[in-house]
């Protein structure tokens, strides 16, 4: 009985780990993600989060489908509630948090923009570059249209 007492400590501990570098990773955990980690050493997990080749999300047309309100030619909120379903369908979540962490540094907004898809591409910039150098970063923001528009470069 004893050592089953230890295996479960062991199992709650690595479970807390798991749980921990998720959040930090994503938006939060399902019991489930966390399961799937149980078995896994924590540099495979690391790797594997870093690793955005295989990331799936619901696809555009289903959400047009569902939600019309969110196809981004609807306005700002379309475009948001898009980009927030994404969020919360990615498979992947750390690279939506990287492209929000960006979004956050180098802010454009819709009132100078006026343009809810070239915001959306340029979250798509920070996506696809989220993982690369600063230097690299600035670079490819120096020819997006709307860090353009944004800083009156048009």
């Amino acid at each position: 009985m004893i050592p089953n007492i230890a295996t479960r400590s062991q199992t709650n501990q690595k479970r807390r780990r798991i749980s921990h570098l998720l959040r930090r990773t994503g938006f939060g955990p399902t019991p489930s993600e966390i399961d799937r980690f149980l078995n896994t050493g924590h540099e495979d997990i690391v790797e594997e989060l870093l690793d955005f080749t295989g990331t799936v999300a619901m696809d555009d047309d289903v959400i047009f489908r569902m939600f019309p309100e969110c196809h981004a030619g609807v306005g700002l909120g379309g475009a948001s509630a898009k980009w927030v379903f994404r969020m919360a369908t990615t498979n992947n979540p750390l690279e939506e948090k990287m492209a929000l962490f960006w979004h956050s540094i180098f802010a454009t907004g819709n009132d100078k923009l006026d343009n809810p898809v070239s915001a959306l591409n340029q979250i798509d910039t920070f996506r696809r570059k989220s993982m690369d150098t600063f230097d690299s970063i600035l670079l490819e923001l120096s020819r997006d249209p709307a860090m353009l528009v944004w800083l009156d470069n048009q």
